[in-house]
């Protein structure tokens, strides 16, 4: 069966499976996805629903859980055996650096007459220098993009006038390249549809969770209104990559029916990005009464807040009957290094807001970050103080039993994301970029250490500083797992497996110095 459009969300690295790769930390805020981030941006499913809905042949293929799935799967044989007008390959997060072009030069290789188009985040903010670097490269779709793939396809489909598609940079007949104007962007999110899960293939481990349940994301708007400085997703980058001047909304009601058909394809665990309070007070008090109104008491809901919240908005999420939970990431336990940072609040609102949670029974996962331009080793230890003060918080929580009601949990930035504050201003906001170009984080992604990967260096913080602390951070979040642990606080006998797993998790870190060094010292011989 031939295609119009298949969609292929690529491995974060193409030969992972071949080459020696040692992604250490990398995907450890995000687990359940694995080192290849097998998860895509919701907005592949929006767009290959608007398409099919205009009568289009679409298909999703995450080629990199295929990949992971069955070791013996020939990701080049299956690509060269399909048939479609059009190749789109997701560049959302730059961690697809490598991957995304490796497989956009297997479809150009196999389907010369075909069209390969990139889109997303980093292919947006690297478009020129993506058309004009890498042949096989047909064209990038900047910015938001059903309405510009839709008439991506008519354009080619009745008289492929490429200079009629909007938010598309390409090369004309004569190699010269073009770049269209952005289209306005969709102020209505209601118009999309973001459950069209029967358009991926496959599916499984994407939408695996824990106990064998199953997950995915929804949003609540597309923007935002806040500035941290290393963020791709900021009010800023939206408004110079997408033209986007102000989020656009899901409206509660859309949302309660995505919920239901999630429930109705058996899946229970839900997050829903962006914090609902963007919308105003209105908006989150009617999205909470739609909510209540459903039967969702079998649902896991997970909520971002950007900011401290007050009682009374927990209070009203408590009382939603599916089983709720909030993440906020004050990235620093010192407020100047988190004020620099973009996230403006005290840690005593910090604390309030855990107080909160526990009062209202709310599960709160809050995260800190490695890489901030104002840390230093010092302000690393303040924070690792303030994670323990929220842990003998949740000591004395009712729900505290062999689960933690609330915890704590570092990031590593290992990556910063082109586009943002900090990536377009570098010395402003207290960086130094080591990756400037698309090329350097292709090439970079081609490296086998993580440590090889890590894209950027502080005022504070040398490269090596970096790894160090993120190594260090790992360590500690093994220590305080086990001394806050319920078994040692409740008299519950300890779990022996996942004793196991925390030794796993502590010797793989120690074995990160061991391997850099050994990468490091094969990588000069080579050299």
């Amino acid at each position: 069966m031939g295609y119009d459009i298949l969609f292929i969300h690529p491995p974060s690295v193409y030969d992972f499976r071949k080459r020696a790769f040692f992604p250490g930390p990398v995907d450890v805020t995000v687990p359940i996805y694995t080192h290849q981030f097998i998860m895509f941006p919701v907005g592949l499913v929006s767009i290959a629903e608007y398409l099919e809905r205009h009568g289009y042949k679409v298909k999703i293929f995450n080629l990199g859980e295929q990949m992971l799935a069955d070791p013996t799967f020939d990701a080049e044989k299956y690509i060269s055996k399909t048939e479609s007008t059009v190749y789109a390959i997701d560049l959302h997060w730059c961690v697809h650096s490598q991957g995304a072009i490796e497989v956009a030069r297997i479809c150009k290789k196999h389907h010369p007459n075909s069209f390969v188009v990139l889109g997303g985040l980093t292919a947006t903010r690297f478009h020129d220098e993506v058309i004009r670097g890498y042949w096989f490269i047909d064209g990038v779709l900047r910015g938001e993009a059903e309405e510009p793939t839709l008439r991506l396809l008519e354009n080619l489909e009745k008289h492929k006038r490429l200079k009629e598609t909007p938010n598309l940079t390409y090369r004309d007949r004569s190699g010269r390249v073009r770049v269209n104007p952005l289209q306005a962007v969709c102020n209505d999110l209601d118009r999309w549809e973001f459950t069209r899960l029967d358009l991926v293939t496959p599916n499984n481990l994407l939408l695996s969770f824990s106990n064998e349940e199953k997950t995915w994301n929804l949003p609540i708007c597309r923007g935002c209104i806040y500035n941290c400085v290393s963020c791709g997703g900021s009010r800023y980058s939206y408004k110079k990559l997408f033209g986007r001047e102000k989020p656009a909304f899901r409206s509660p009601f859309r949302i309660v029916e995505d919920l239901q058909v999630l429930k109705e394809q058996g899946i229970r665990h839900i997050f829903l990005f962006q914090d609902p309070r963007i919308g105003g007070k209105r908006y989150w008090r009617m999205l909470t009464r739609s909510i209540r109104r459903e039967n969702m008491d079998d649902l896991s809901l997970l909520f971002e807040l950007f900011s401290p919240a007050d009682k009374e908005f927990l209070k009203s999420f408590s009382r939603l009957g599916a089983e709720t939970g909030f993440t906020i990431s004050p990235e620093s336990g010192v407020e100047s290094v988190r004020k620099a940072h973009g996230r403006n609040y005290s840690n005593e609102q910090l604390l309030r807001t855990v107080k909160n949670c526990l009062e209202c029974k709310l599960t709160l996962s809050v995260f800190f970050m490695i890489g901030l331009a104002k840390q230093t080793r010092n302000t690393l230890r303040e924070t690792y103080k303030l994670c323990e003060d929220i842990c003998r918080m949740n000591l004395h929580s009712e729900l505290y039993g062999r689960n933690f009601n609330v915890w704590v949990s570092f990031g590593p930035m290992i990556l910063l994301d082109p586009g943002s504050l900090a990536f377009d201003y570098p010395e402003k906001y207290g960086y130094r970029l080591i990756f400037k170009k698309f090329k350097d984080y292709y090439l970079a992604m081609s490296k086998p250490a993580w440590h090889q990967w890590i894209s950027y260096e502080t005022s504070f913080l040398t490269r090596r500083d970096i790894f160090d602390l993120i190594l260090q951070s790992g360590i500690f979040m093994v220590r305080i797992k086990e001394k806050y642990h319920p078994y040692f606080h409740r008299g519950l006998e300890p779990d022996p497996l996942e004793l196991a797993e925390l030794n796993l998790t502590l010797f793989n870190i120690l074995s990160n110095e061991f391997i850099a060094e050994e990468v490091d010292y094969i990588s000069k011989i080579e050299d």
